[in-house]
């Protein structure tokens, strides 16, 4: 079966060059589980510099346009890619076809994406993971899968390519950084929706083993070392780095000396400036090295003078390496430093950064501080959670097949609890998911953290209202819904990653309506109650209206009326919503739900966990609002009289016989219980002639509660009259 089988994932990327996107790839190559997928990398240029470091497990397929390295066949048309490329010593011909750049352009990638296609002999993969933006359409057109998702490193938005057909391709665009994320939001607000961050992967145990190895250079052990890495650019930053040595050195500081590790088009712009600003002396520029983990690990400090990064690798080796960071402030650097903690976040300008080098110069006992921060930080956690979200991904079917599910979660002063319940959702195996989060009026930190939240991730919607009950903020809720599907998660429970996946899947399956799960009472540290747990009703099996009722009335019930562990067709709660400010809910509308549905499939597995504490609704002492249920069994008992639905009607006219009786002995103590208690009787002298209400008590019984039901205290003076207990 399918289930059984290795996915099949490519991984498309444009080169495998020096630099921090290529590295991420790399890590992220070597991290995944090759028990579970059959991984592919296709490079669309022959720059391999780092292709040595990805496992062997993985597949490499190099498409390039002027080498042949993994298809038996070249390219054949790579002269007609020759004249579309830019030329420092162009031919006439090539200067002749200047007008016709476009055009040709166009043709040739058709004719390179067919060649990848026929080389590949039509290859299916269950996923394509675009790794690089500028290989987004060759991917999408030359790659056959069943669905796409698209990473996004840049920290630019204007300046960078934007491939709206990979955009529109793709069921996920992966921003590496939240700040990004946002930015990118705003820039192609079409595209929201399908926004998520999952952050680069760091090789903690590679960089530190790297780290290790020997240098040619010579750090002075009376000297200052700072040191920057990355390709030598205008984005980078590295004139900054340069003219913020020069200020240091102005100040006094002439002790330093500024490592810039890296190669690329600014190294002439780079090495002008430094001779202009007569820094020659205390700036080296070592050129590409392919291992710069040395330089970083003999660093003083390391600088980052980015105008513009997504998710600085070279920020996170370097804290793997235990060095103290300062960066200019940027989307990505902002994400990662911990300000004041693991270093310091300045203005994009060279007095600045220089004025924070100074500051850490000057007090060394803060810069060991932060030394010490950033090597107890955990990075493979970082990485673990990061391999989940993708592998999350990588799992689901496309979203095309997939309905949406939108699950409410009413809150109400539960900050103890929401985190584990609010977590468990985006867990979920099912992604697309719309998270409801209704803020009945909270008092306590939970609407913050429900607007944390939604900031974390698009899937969350957040509602806040006056409190109204968790009545009120369901309805709220359904009110907001836009899924074909709803759930209902209670914000101090939690659920099991598959449970969503589970429901949805057997209820495909079965044509149902409705699906339901056996769910565990746990206590409030989630470990199961062994005597709570006894027995689990449900069985895989898809039920009629009639089971349903059968298991409803019967010592199980609570299984079947609680309305967290369903899953429900959005359509059945058309015209019905929870009645406002009442207890025991679930009871009002139940019985609505069942009978528009055609069957129930049901769940054996137990994939909710029901929180037992001690200040739930469900485990309060004594309250007026338990009455309420007399009105939820009233209105059963007339629902299932019209509906000639004799199961129903029994078991609603014996439970309420029963609680009318004790509701009458609450009456006796207090006023209050007293009005609640008449308003019920008023409306049950339907008891007075339905057998099933008595057929439990003796005929003595039997006459007694009736006299009690039609003229209250009436029962209670006979029994004093004939000094007989009844």
């Amino acid at each position: 079966m399918k289930s059984s089988m290795k996915k099949k994932i490519i991984f498309v990327t444009q080169a495998l060059w020096i630099g921090g996107i290529e590295t991420a790839l790399v890590n992220l190559l070597n991290r995944l589980d090759y028990e579970k997928y059959d991984v592919t990398c296709l490079i669309i240029r022959g720059c391999l510099d780092i292709a040595d470091r990805i496992t062997l497990q993985c597949r490499l397929i190099v498409a390039d346009r002027e080498h042949t390295f993994t298809f038996r066949e070249p390219y054949p048309y790579s002269r007609l890619y020759h004249l579309t490329e830019e030329s420092q010593n162009p031919s006439r011909l090539h200067r002749a076809m200047m007008w016709a750049i476009p055009a040709i352009k166009w043709v040739e990638n058709r004719l390179y994406i067919r060649y990848i296609r026929g080389q590949m002999k039509e290859e299916h993969f269950d996923t394509c993971v675009i790794y690089s933006d500028v290989a987004a359409e060759t991917a999408v057109r030359a790659v056959c899968a069943d669905k796409f998702l698209m990473f996004y490193h840049h920290g630019a938005m204007r300046r960078v390519y934007h491939d709206e057909i990979g955009y529109r391709k793709s069921e996920k665009i992966i921003a590496v950084s939240q700040n990004q994320e946002k930015k990118l939001r705003q820039f192609r607000p079409k595209y929201a929706e399908k926004m998520i961050t999952i952050h680069n992967l760091t090789d903690v145990e590679g960089i530190r083993r790297k780290a290790e190895e020997p240098i040619p250079e010579t750090f002075r052990e009376d000297q200052f070392h700072i040191v920057t890495c990355g390709r030598v650019s205008r984005e980078k930053g590295m004139d900054l780095a340069v003219e913020a040595c020069g200020k240091l050195v102005e100040a006094g500081f002439d002790q330093i000396h500024w490592w810039i590790v890296g190669g690329g088009p600014a190294m002439q712009e780079v090495r002008d400036t430094t001779a202009e600003l007569h820094m020659e002396q205390y700036v080296t520029m070592t050129g590409m090295k392919s291992n710069p983990y040395p330089y970083i690990r003999q660093a003083s400090l390391y600088v980052q003078p980015s105008r513009f990064e997504g998710y600085p690798m070279t920020i996170l080796e370097a804290l793997v390496l235990g060095q103290p960071v300062i960066s200019t402030d940027n989307n990505g650097a902002r994400e990662i430093l911990r300000e004041g903690v693991t270093g310091l976040l300045r203005p994009m300008d060279a007095a600045a950064l220089a004025e924070a080098v100074q500051l850490l110069m000057k007090n060394p006992k803060k810069l060991a501080q932060m030394r010490k921060n950033a090597e107890e930080t955990d990075f493979e956690a970082q990485n673990r959670e990061c391999v989940r979200k993708l592998e999350a991904l990588l799992q689901k079917e496309s979203s095309k097949e997939q309905p949406k599910i939108s699950v409410i979660v009413p809150i109400y002063n539960v900050e103890k609890y929401l985190t584990k319940c609010v977590n468990s959702i985006l867990e979920q195996t099912y992604r697309n998911l719309e998270i409801i989060l209704v803020d009945d009026g909270s008092t306590d930190y939970c609407p913050a953290m429900c607007d944390e939240f939604s900031e974390k991730d698009s899937r969350i919607v957040v509602i806040h209202k006056e409190n109204g009950g968790v009545s009120d903020a369901r309805n709220a809720g359904l009110d907001r819904a836009t899924g074909e599907y709803i759930g209902f998660v209670d914000s101090d429970d939690c659920i099991s990653p598959d449970m969503y996946r589970l429901l949805l899947d057997r209820l495909l399956q079965t044509n149902a309506d409705m699906a339901m799960c056996n769910f565990l009472c746990v206590n409030a540290h989630y470990e199961a109650i062994p005597e709570k747990n006894t027995s689990l009703p449900m069985r895989d099996e898809c039920l009629t209206v009639d089971r349903f009722m059968e298991g409803y009335t019967g010592p199980y019930g609570w299984y079947y009326v609680s309305p967290w562990n369903k899953l429900y067709k959005r359509i059945l709660f058309e015209q019905i919503r929870y009645p406002y400010g009442k207890q025991h809910e679930d009871a009002f509308v139940i019985h609505h739900i069942v009978f528009r549905c055609k069957n129930i499939a049901c769940v054996k597995d137990s994939l909710y966990f029901y929180v037992q504490r001690a200040g739930s609704i469900m485990h309060q002492a004594r309250s007026i609002k338990e009455m309420d249920l007399g009105e939820a069994l009233i209105d059963q008992y007339h629902f299932a009289k019209s509906n000639r639905h004799m199961a129903l009607k029994n078991h609603s006219v014996r439970r309420l016989s029963y609680k009318m009786e004790t509701w009458k002995s609450w009456s006796e103590e207090s006023e209050v219980y007293k009005k609640r208690y008449e308003e019920l009787r008023k409306r049950s002298f339907f008891l007075l002639y339905e057998k099933s209400a008595w057929e439990d008590y003796s005929f003595a019984g039997r006459v007694y509660y009736r006299l009690e039901l039609l003229f209250p205290g009436f029962g209670k003076r006979l029994r004093k009259i004939l000094h007989r207990n009844i």
